[in-house]
């Protein structure tokens, strides 16, 4: 796995140098873009003053996406403010994990969510997506019959001038509303 870390280089380098050897395993190790970057085994545990990401376990071919997933996962965990950020755990949320793309998506909650406003549609939105797109399931979610389902989706399809059957419009509108949650 690959961990990329954002604290002292120096000093992570020799802490990591440490563990590894007395696990009888060498140091593969490097500083990029100011950034600590490590490989180790998966069982060793990646600790730092500052903050950290970590990769899903890897073969060798597969490094460049495993350093990809720990720098990703590093900028979560700078975002959160927290120590480690495990990238398996952003499974769901990687798109609404980092200030930047969050932004995108929250202007876009306004600007495609706005005719919602200020009506109890956005959660009948949000429960059917979050039930991809099955009425009987979103229906029994919100305790609404499937036909009063039915009529505030047509409601919705109306004010949002969109069609919900579309897979890649219901993946707009979810991310839009994930990302316009407090």
């Amino acid at each position: 796995m690959v961990a990329v870390l954002d604290a002292a280089p120096a000093r992570v380098l020799a802490e990591a140098d440490g563990v590894l050897a007395d696990r009888d395993l060498p140091l593969l190790g490097t500083v990029r873009a100011g950034h600590t970057v490590l490989l180790v085994p998966s069982d060793v545990e990646v600790s730092t003053d500052g903050h950290a990401g970590r990769s899903t376990p890897c073969s060798v071919a597969e490094l460049p996406t495993a350093y990809r997933q720990a720098l990703a996962a590093a900028r979560v965990a700078r975002t959160r403010d927290v120590p480690l950020v495990r990238y398996e755990s952003l499974t769901g949320h990687v798109l609404t994990a980092t200030p930047e793309t969050r932004t995108v998506l929250a202007d876009l909650a306004v600007v495609r969510l706005a005719p919602l406003d200020g009506t109890d549609l956005t959660e009948t939105l949000r429960t059917f997506l979050e039930h991809n797109g099955h009425a009987e399931s979103a229906s029994a979610a919100l305790g609404v019959h499937r036909h009063t389902l039915r009529a505030r989706l047509d409601r919705i399809r109306t004010l949002l001038n969109t069609n919900l059957d579309d897979a890649h419009t219901r993946a707009e509108l979810l991310l839009a509303l994930t990302a316009a949650l407090p």
